[in-house]
């Protein structure tokens, strides 16, 4: 099984919380909204994130991502979305939605040359290779060693990074990138919670899953028309596929802790 989570990290003392790993207490995530394809055409998988957040801090979003290992940094790609802010509204319009209210490091070898900083609209975003690379990391947002020794799953993960901004009740714009993933017969999104450096058997979820695939399941809702009715297709710099439909999959209260995977 492929692991996927996402994990906040900032230089201070570690706690967790549902889908997010923060060092503060005083940082909270709501409203998480994924959309996801698989583009075959170029072998790739496409994630779209969004949430809002409060923190007193900067911190960095870190998603492990299925890559194709031994690719290195080519195997990611980050896309600006910030001249589309209103991604996920344009997805939504298609559906009636209810949304429930919120539920030792390494050093850095002399040999080893920085990771690339890339600047995705209001982000500062890195693509981590391998667990190994994160030596290459900027030191303040690295993991422990011994956080990582817990998720053996994540051995063949290449990791997408973001650094956010401080701010109370920030709503960050659609954070979006393309990989190349090993396996492109799944759509896959990063669900699992994590506690305490634990991953609980059970946790309370509150997502959207929007998604496009020819093996959509059966009780999910249906926009109906294909996404270039409602969905500015040049905007989102073909990220959404123009003459599919989208589907929603919604995910509210206690259920089994993992990550949701869906054919493509």
């Amino acid at each position: 099984m492929i692991g996927s989570m996402c994990m906040f990290s900032p230089p201070v003392r570690m706690l967790m919380w549902p889908l997010t790993w923060f060092r503060r207490p005083s940082v909270a995530v709501a409203h998480t909204k994924i959309f996801a394809r698989v583009d075959r055409a170029r072998g790739q998988q496409i994630i779209v994130y969004t949430m809002s957040m409060s923190s007193p801090s900067d911190v960095a979003m870190i998603l492990p991502v299925p890559t194709v290992a031994g690719a290195g940094e080519q195997a990611l790609e980050f896309v600006d979305l910030s001249g589309y802010p209103r991604f996920f509204n344009d997805l939504e319009s298609r559906f009636f939605i209810a949304f429930e209210g919120p539920p030792k490091s390494r050093s850095l070898g002399p040999s080893l040359p920085r990771l690339k900083v890339h600047r995705v609209g209001s982000f500062e975003a890195s693509f981590v290779p391998s667990l190994a690379d994160f030596d290459r990391l900027d030191p303040r947002f690295r993991l422990p060693d011994d956080v990582w020794a817990q998720f053996p799953n994540y051995s063949d993960d290449g990791f997408a990074v973001f650094k956010l901004r401080r701010g109370a009740r920030r709503k960050i714009h659609p954070m979006a990138l393309r990989f190349q993933t090993r396996v492109p017969g799944k759509i896959y999104f990063p669900t699992t919670h994590v506690h305490n450096g634990r991953v609980p058997r059970r946790a309370n979820f509150n997502h959207l899953l929007y998604y496009q695939s020819n093996y959509a399941n059966a009780d999910d809702a249906c926009s109906q028309d294909p996404a270039g009715a409602f969905v500015d297709i040049s905007r989102a710099r073909s990220l959404v596929d123009a003459e599919l439909p989208v589907y929603l999959h919604e995910i509210h209260g206690p259920r089994d802790n993992s990550d949701v995977f869906f054919p493509s």
